[in-house]
């Protein structure tokens, strides 16, 4: 995705990425204070289903 402007082009896909990377890591951010009992559950849990397959 490119812009065209009296300079030349423009990319602006790296700016989307950071923008959405962005967006994701507030969002988390704010489950996570939100949530902060269960956050240790969730990372347990995730971190055994990594471990173990799940089974």
């Amino acid at each position: 995705m490119k812009i065209r402007n009296k300079k030349g082009e423009i990319e602006i896909d790296q700016l989307v990425i950071w923008i959405l990377a962005a967006l994701v890591v507030a969002l988390l951010i704010i489950i996570i204070f939100r949530q902060k009992e269960n956050i240790l559950e969730f990372l347990t849990n995730f971190g055994n289903i990594l471990r173990f397959g799940g089974g």
